[in-house]
Order: structure tokens, then sequence, then C-alpha cells
């Protein structure tokens, strides 16, 4: 019985390296660099696993247990098994936390400091990061929201990118280049609603670079839409 019990021991260890070695060998072939998180055996045939890529981002993937066939999860699916299936949705769940943590990370450490927009607020503690596009509708209403969140953070931080429409660069150039003139808060707020406004339109002429750059690293960081909101205690 030992030396059964050895046997399966070892088989356990030697197919646990041959998948991973298997995952980052497939990924390889296609010039993808990949470091393998996390594999769990759902059954003979199929396992779940996490791959991370080089900046940063997981992906949950099913692999077949000799590691050489590899399908991409975009979202949970229905599986027969309810086991199996609340080991994807966790194995999901995982990834979109750590994503979601790594792209706030990366924004937060890589949007330059003077292309946030600070409010102060009334609340004793705490920060909110909102990156907006004066196109989006769901920007908008945050705006419209943001005498709450006043009551309810201590500052508040605003990035205007580029991400919806060309016409999103000339507002957003607008809005910085119109925003330094205005000292005082509650007028800084008047005019930050206006900026999504259908009559509030930016120039051709004006210089975009600025708005480019920042709009380029927040790209990169794994944003998927805008409002992204980012809460600090």
């Amino acid at each position: 019985m030992k030396k059964i019990c050895c046997i399966a021991l070892i088989s356990g260890i030697l197919f646990a390296e041959n998948v991973w070695e298997n995952i980052v060998k497939a990924f390889d072939s296609e010039d993808i660099a990949v470091k393998v998180v996390e594999v769990q055996k759902l059954n003979k045939g199929l396992s779940i696993a996490i791959v991370e890529q080089k900046n940063g981002t997981q992906l949950p993937i099913f692999i077949t247990n000799d590691g050489k066939n590899i399908m991409g999860i975009g979202e949970p699916l229905i599986l027969s098994s309810e086991t199996y299936q609340d080991r994807v949705r966790e194995f999901y769940k995982k990834t979109l936390e750590h994503n979601q943590k790594n792209t706030d990370i990366k924004i937060l450490n890589n949007t330059p400091k003077e292309s946030w927009i600070a409010l102060q607020g009334r609340g004793k503690k705490g920060s909110i990061y909102f990156v907006l596009d004066a196109n989006c509708v769901y920007c908008k209403q945050e705006m419209e929201n943001i005498e709450q969140i006043l009551q309810n953070y201590q500052s508040i931080f605003i990035v205007f990118v580029g991400f919806l429409k060309q016409d999103s660069m000339y507002r957003a150039a607008k809005i910085y280049n119109e925003i330094i003139k205005i000292k005082d808060q509650d007028k800084k707020i008047i005019f930050l609603k206006k900026a999504f406004g259908s009559s509030f339109t930016g120039s051709d002429k004006v210089d975009l670079s600025f708005v480019k750059n920042h709009t380029r690293i927040i790209g990169q960081t794994g944003i998927r839409g805008v409002p992204y909101i980012i809460k600090k205690d």
C-alpha cells in the first residue's frame, strides 16, 4: 500500500510539472510570455489555470491535462457540475480582482500628477479617483453626483481622457486650459459639469499633446472603459 501511495504521489508531481511546463510552451509558440499562477484539475481530461502576462494581466484558461490544448475563459460558463462551475467562477473572480488592482496601481503610479484635477471634499478621510471622458453619458452622471461624493471623501481627483471620440481630446484639452484659470472650487465644479454639455466644444487649433500623453498612459494600463473609479481609504 505504501508503494502505491508513493507512486501516486510521484505521478501527481510529474503531472503538475508537465502541465505547467506545457502551458508555458504553448504560449511561447505564439510569442506570448506568461507565467503559470495556479492550476486545478477538474476531471481526468480537463483542468483550469490562471496565467499571468508580462504586463501583470492575468487570464483564466481551460487546458487539457497534458497542457497542450488551451482555451480562454471570457465569461463564467454554465456547466453540468456545480463543483466545476464554482471553480470556474472562483478562478474568473480571482483574475478580475487581480487585474483591477493591477490597473488601479498602474493608473495611480503612471498618470502624471499634473493631469489630475483636485477637489477638496468634506469627508474626514478617503480619496476617490475618476477617469472620465467628456463624451461619456455615464461620466456625466458621476459629475452630476459630485456634491454627494464631496460629502463622502476627503480628496477627489479627476483626469479627462480622449477615449470615445476625437472630439473628446479637444474637449479635454479645453477643460485643462480653462480649469487652471478658475480658483474657486464651486466655480470649478460648475465649469466641469458644463464640460459635458452639447454646447461645450473644443478648438481643433489647441495643442493636444498634454491630453494625448496621459490618455496613452492610461490606455495602456488595462482599463476597459469609462468612467473608471478608484477608491482609497
